[in-house]
């Protein structure tokens, strides 16, 4: 850890944190599903109250569910952290934040923004709270947290890490996202 960067610091020890109250969630996601009766199509149907969801996802996002509770962790990953950029996407879009980008020396030619890109646009940081901005960027794209986006498209997660700790935080990402409402 570099003791000049401050945010550095503070992302590892958010990861740190993180790691420590995995158990925590996890036996608090498990109490939830089993006092309500929750199903996949339960989480996924609160999910789709918030508008960023959209429809046309829906089927990808029920199978990633169901993958969860059925305890398929490989299969649950590496289909929703994709949904979780896609969704955090149309964040940006239907708040007016362009998902495009030009590519570099290719005149002409767009490519659609990772969630590295949503993610690290300052319009997109203001619309989240700043607790719910870190969370994300640190479980999903700082090399100092766990950055499983990035790890997951480079192929660079072990077997290790397709397991229910780690698919509890992908759950718990969405469900938080699924609570954002307009204003």
């Amino acid at each position: 850890i570099d003791p000049d960067d401050a945010e550095g610091t503070l992302h590892h020890q958010i990861n740190h944190y993180m790691a420590f109250g995995q158990g925590i969630l996890h036996h608090s996601l498990k109490r939830l599903f089993k006092k309500y009766s929750a199903s996949a199509e339960d989480v996924v149907s609160f999910v789709y109250q918030s508008p960023i969801f959209l429809e046309s996802r829906r089927a990808l996002l029920q199978s990633g569910v169901q993958a969860y509770f059925d305890g398929d962790f490989i299969k649950a990953i590496h289909v929703l952290v994709p949904q979780v950029e896609d969704t955090l996407r149309s964040l940006a879009a239907k708040s007016g934040i362009p998902v495009y980008k030009t590519v570099r020396g290719a005149s002409g030619i767009t490519d659609v923004k990772s969630m590295n890109n949503i993610l690290e646009d300052q319009r997109v940081r203001n619309m989240l709270t700043e607790d719910l901005w870190r969370y994300l960027t640190v479980l999903y794209i700082d090399r100092r947290g766990l950055n499983l986006r990035n790890d997951l498209a480079h192929g660079l997660v072990n077997t290790e890490s397709f397991n229910t700790l780690i698919c509890d935080r992908v759950i718990h990402s969405l469900v938080v996202l699924g609570m954002m409402r307009p204003k």
